[in-house]
């Protein structure tokens, strides 16, 4: 028999609410490949091959499963010091919650997901906290799509954009991922405000060193920003994108309006909330 005979993953993934096949199957793709330390080298198009996806998707699964805190994603460059290789590890140990406290909303330099800073299994990013329930707008399978107009319309755009290529990525995104799109379009270019005022810099004068909105697009560049912290945010969301709020909380009532029906509040007396839910709730109050 050739190839891996096993696939180690967590086993809290097969009771994950979030999980879709695509997750499991790029998970279980990845633990079959990794090593002693859980690290593997995989090609995304040879991996899509493998389990009947495009590279595309396999690609938003990778990131979906870095954002639920199952896999680590880090760059490794080669020995003749040339292009970087993706490496990616599963994630088996993650340290249990305190028992009736809720987890800190922890702020890190570079965004990186760790068991530290997103546990899939804690009381706060749990399915009792209904984070990933179909009612979330910005999963449900049925949202309505955003018009790429609206999006191009937000980003700010470098000198020269370039709108078909910006056009044809925005394409490739779900109708669900073109909300969260242009949410995150609203928060990069807030922070890009922020970022130029702090400069003390005409706003201007830093877009040439933005990245184009289809590259933003294509390298995940997107889903980033919607875990930038910005000085006018009223609760900054964690590195992972979450937000823990307790029921008297103005953000927490509005989404709790906007779903329309009462939110489930875990044992630590809060629940826990995408960043993009609750810029939905305020616009919608």
């Amino acid at each position: 028999m050739s190839g891996p005979r096993y696939a180690i993953v967590p086993a809290d993934c097969l009771e994950d609410p979030r999980f879709k096949d695509v997750h499991l199957r790029v998970l279980l793709k990845l633990g079959s490949h990794t090593n002693n330390r859980g690290w593997c080298e995989v090609n995304q198009k040879k991996l899509g091959e493998a389990i009947g996806k495009t590279r595309e998707t396999v690609n938003r699964a990778i990131r979906d499963l870095c954002e639920m805190g199952y896999v680590m994603k880090r760059e490794q460059a080669t020995k003749a010091g040339g292009r970087t290789i993706s490496q990616y590890r599963v994630l088996m140990d993650r340290p249990d919650p305190a028992p009736h406290s809720a987890p800190p909303v922890t702020q890190t330099s570079q965004g990186a997901v760790t068991p530290e800073d997103h546990n899939p299994c804690d009381e706060a990013t749990s399915q009792h906290n209904d984070l990933s329930s179909n009612d979330h707008p910005s999963l449900r399978s049925d949202a309505e799509r955003v018009s790429f107009d609206e999006v191009w319309d937000e980003f700010p755009q470098r000198p020269g954009a370039n709108r078909t290529e910006a056009k044809r990525e925005f394409a490739r995104l779900s109708d669900g991922e073109t909300v969260r799109c242009h949410i995150a379009a609203k928060r990069f270019a807030q922070w890009h405000l922020e970022d130029a005022e702090a400069r003390k810099i005409d706003p201007d004068a830093q877009l040439q060193f933005r990245p184009g909105m289809g590259k933003w697009i294509r390298t995940g560049a997107w889903v980033d920003a919607l875990h930038i912290t910005l000085k006018s945010d009223p609760v900054p969301p964690a590195a992972n994108g979450l937000v823990v709020l307790p029921p008297d909380h103005p953000d927490f009532i509005a989404v709790q309006k906007m779903r329309g029906r009462p939110v489930i509040v875990g044992r630590a007396g809060t629940s826990t909330f995408r960043i993009e839910e609750i810029e939905q709730a305020r616009a919608a109050a």
